[in-house]
């Protein structure tokens, strides 16, 4: 009951249908690792062409797009793309719903968010990136006439904010909905007699709790999961281990944060345009956009669009360091959020911009970026096939 079942159930799929065409060269054991591997590799290539055409989408810097992919292919945690765990197929899920999210195609972004949930648990964040977004629309439209027309409350307002409210809930009860009947099925079969299974064992503790999740308690109890639980002298490695990605995190998120070009955007909590806005930077169709050169391409990331990303960053990277399995927050982070790829191509690109413009020749946080994707691509991809522990 800890690990979600949407990539368990697709490759048992696969491996019924292919079984009887691959009996006579492999047995069943090899069939799903072959199968498994093939098919990571294959979701891992579409997650990076959804990062590519969000990114593009997004800030239409074909440069920016491009860059960022490629970070992500050779990302740190890069070799649980590959391997039979759920990273690849969440990423691109997540990726593909964000892109989908900016093109306003609400029924398919719920469907992916729907399913992320089925495949991870922290699926569930993906709830805030659809409420913000209906809550921004709805700002820039219903509530922007209550500010300069009337500035007096009115019973369309009410209802409009009513209206907001339940689709609200409906949506994300959609997304929630495979996370909740996957703990309602823990609890029928766990805490609801007849268990034969079971023989005469006694309900679980998490049976009798108000909430009743299995996931919770076996993260708590089994795993020693839970906050500040982690910060034991004897897991200063593990924290070394986490180090580089949190680093980044953190530096993404002040660096978006702190510009004074988002100071506004942060206060209103990314529910506003700028008044301010640049002829470059406005959200314009793509075609429009293709022609971004020089400063200003690597300027994309401070596009006001990008805080609820930078949000949703910081709270995992918060979460990862003070309630997870601290080594585990790389491919936390690494495979549902695209902003430490997008802050990584901003910096690459910024001081490449620099240097070629002998505006400053230090080029070290970029080398330190691609030195730190590289070196976790080879040496992860090395200790965790030969049984080491990695992230």
């Amino acid at each position: 009951m800890a690990f979600f079942p949407l990539f368990p159930w697709i490759l048992r799929i696969l491996v019924r249908v292919l079984h009887p065409l691959f009996q006579y060269f492999l047995n069943e054991r090899s069939l799903y690792l072959a199968i498994g591997w093939m098919l990571n590799s294959t979701l891992f290539t579409l997650a990076a062409i959804s990062l590519n055409k969000l990114t593009f989408n997004l800030f239409g810097s074909r440069t920016a797009a491009k860059l960022s992919s490629l970070l992500f292919c050779f990302n740190p945690a890069s070799v649980f793309m590959s391997s039979l765990y759920t990273e690849s197929l969440f990423s691109c899920l997540q990726f593909t719903a964000m892109y989908f999210l900016e093109q306003q195609r609400t029924t398919l972004v719920v469907l992916l968010f729907s399913l992320g949930c089925a495949t991870r648990s922290n699926g569930v964040l993906s709830c805030g990136f659809l409420a913000h977004r209906m809550t921004k629309n709805y700002v820039s439209s219903g509530l922007s006439s209550f500010i300069s027309d009337t500035g007096s409350l009115t019973f369309w307002h009410l209802q409009s904010g009513t209206k907001l409210l339940l689709k609200l809930v409906i949506l994300n009860g959609i997304v929630l909905f495979p996370f909740i009947i996957f703990q309602l099925y823990g609890y029928y079969l766990y805490c609801i007699p007849p268990r034969s299974f079971l023989g005469n064992l006694t309900n679980s503790p998490w049976c009798d709790k108000l909430v009743p999740f299995s996931y919770s308690y076996i993260q708590d109890n089994y795993w020693n999961v839970g906050f500040l639980c982690y910060f034991e002298f004897k897991q200063i490695p593990n924290f070394a281990l986490a180090s580089p990605v949190i680093i980044l995190s953190v530096n993404a998120v002040l660096n978006y944060c702190l510009n004074h070009r988002n100071i506004e955007t942060v206060k209103n909590l990314g529910l506003f345009q700028r008044k301010e806005k640049s002829d470059k930077m406005t959200r314009k169709p793509i075609r429009q956009n293709v022609g971004i050169t020089g400063k200003q391409e690597f300027d994309f990331y401070q596009h006001p669009d990008v805080f609820v990303y930078v949000v949703h960053l910081f709270f995992m990277t918060l979460f990862g360091f003070t309630s997870m399995h601290v080594q585990v927050t790389t491919r936390f982070v690494a495979s549902a959020s695209p902003v430490i790829y997008w802050y990584s191509a901003h910096v690459i690109m910024k001081e490449t911009y620099c240097q070629s413009h002998r505006l400053d020749n230090r080029k070290w946080k970029s080398q330190l970026i691609i030195g730190y994707f590289l070196s976790y691509f080879f040496i992860g991809t090395a200790l965790h096939c030969n049984f080491y522990p990695w992230t």
